[in-house]
């Protein structure tokens, strides 16, 4: 997958339906994720956006928001 607007190229793990139909990219992560309470490695964000932008790319509608799932099997929604 690729945004020719932004020069990005990749592949989330997942694409989920969010109740309204948009895609939704899902990045799954081995790692623990931070402690309870704390938002999501700051890193993380930034790729699970880059990932919104190619969907938006190849959709031409943008996603809601992102999914993260750390090794706890949570999904953390980041919009």
């Amino acid at each position: 997958m690729s945004c020719r607007v932004h020069g990005l190229v990749g592949r989330p793990d997942e694409l989920r339906r969010s109740p309204d139909g948009r895609i939704v990219p899902v990045e799954v992560k081995s790692s623990r994720g931070p402690p309870p309470g704390r938002p999501p490695y700051f890193s993380h964000i930034l790729q699970l956006y880059a990932y919104c932008q190619i969907v938006e790319g190849e959709q031409g509608v943008t996603p809601p928001y992102g999914l993260l799932i750390y090794n706890d099997k949570t999904p953390r929604r980041v919009m």
